[in-house]
């Protein structure tokens, strides 16, 4: 949860207005493992952004050194054809599925 408050505060003072959120976290398991899905940019500034979200080098190390998972640039690729916004929004075999979003408007 730490490393996830960090994210969310970081891109909250970018301008940033939602993530998207997925993973273990958001899903049945007693004991989740991690966090992961897809930040908004619209209405913010993107050059605020830590440049950590941008760095995927060595499995992105830096990302999951500072928020302990990953979130990615939801306007970016995925894979050919999906930005990662509509990509936290399927399952491994391409069906819908229900993810959340956190607006940062509402963190203290």
């Amino acid at each position: 949860m730490s490393g996830l408050l960090v994210a969310l505060r970081n891109l909250a003072g970018t301008g940033c207005q939602s993530i998207l959120l997925d993973g273990s976290f958001v899903s049945r398991k007693a004991y989740p493992a991690d966090y992961d899905g897809a930040w908004d940019m619209q209405g913010g500034d993107i050059n605020l952004v830590d440049a950590a979200y941008f760095e995927f080098k060595r499995s992105r190390a830096m990302m999951k050194f500072r928020y302990f998972s990953e979130l990615f640039p939801g306007h970016m690729m995925a894979a050919p054809g999906i930005t990662y916004r509509d990509f936290f929004k399927q399952d491994r075999y391409g069906n819908q599925k229900e993810i959340v979003r956190i607006y940062l408007g509402s963190l203290p």
